[in-house]
């Protein structure tokens, strides 16, 4: 039996979550080899964020990375690598079941639980979900599906799939977006998989306290880039 490869998270953190943490990083970290946790604008580290297993980054150190932040490592990292949110339940088989499905596509895809496409030929901004088909996080969905972006709060990979930069992600805001180009550009599939219904879970939240809240300071770089992809393939495995 060959050694088993290294499974690796990242996760970036904002203070109005800290009631969340706790629950999010013990519903993963018995999962993971490794979590890496970027915390923005936090005065002191968590309690929580005490182990073994957890690397931390600081914005005091690295300056505000947002949502960025979860790809910190992602240059360094070898192996299965998984991109958390600070707001979302993971269940207790979620990294078994995400590896399983990486080693049915070869390695060679992006996978999700929350998803989006692309319903036409052009968009007028990314962020105009009337323009995308979505695929819920906590909605129950029969089959895999190929699809344009992934929610970073649900995406996971080998790295033989694709190996991402930093540089990536032209904004410390709007991750999912630059991952879908970077995808899109390279031809690597994306695919949101077969789940129960709330298989994850978020808590109701006020998004004024979110950095969704921020999005559309982002869409002006983002919606170009997007733009010059049209119309975006579903790539598929050969």
């Amino acid at each position: 039996m060959g050694i088993r490869e290294a499974i690796s998270a990242g996760m970036a953190s904002i203070p109005t979550r800290l009631d969340l943490l706790p629950k999010v990083v013990s519903s993963v970290i018995d999962q993971v080899d490794r979590l890496y946790i970027f915390l923005n604008h936090y005065s002191e580290i968590p309690l929580c964020l005490k182990s073994g297993k957890i690397e931390i980054f600081r914005s005091q150190d690295h300056g505000n990375q947002s949502a960025r932040g979860k790809f910190w490592q992602c240059e360094k990292i070898s192996g299965y690598f998984f991109t958390l949110d600070d707001d979302i339940f993971y269940p207790h088989d979620y990294v078994k079941r995400m590896v399983s499905q990486i080693e049915v596509y070869k390695r060679r895809a992006l996978l999700g639980v929350y998803a989006e496409s692309f319903k036409g030929k052009d968009i007028t901004n990314f962020y105009n979900s009337a323009q995308k088909k979505k695929y819920a996080l906590n909605a129950a969905l029969e089959k895999d599906a190929p699809v344009h972006i992934i929610g970073t709060g649900t995406l996971a990979y080998h790295t033989d799939a694709i190996r991402l930069k930093l540089s990536v992600f032209k904004t410390i805001g709007g991750v999912d977006a630059w991952l879908a180009i970077a995808a899109q550009q390279m031809k690597v599939p994306m695919i949101t998989i077969a789940r129960p219904i709330n298989w994850l879970t978020t808590p109701k939240r006020n998004i004024s306290d979110s950095i969704f809240a921020q999005r559309r300071r982002f869409d002006e770089a983002i919606t170009p880039e997007i733009k010059k992809l049209m119309p975006w393939k579903l790539w598929e495995i050969k």
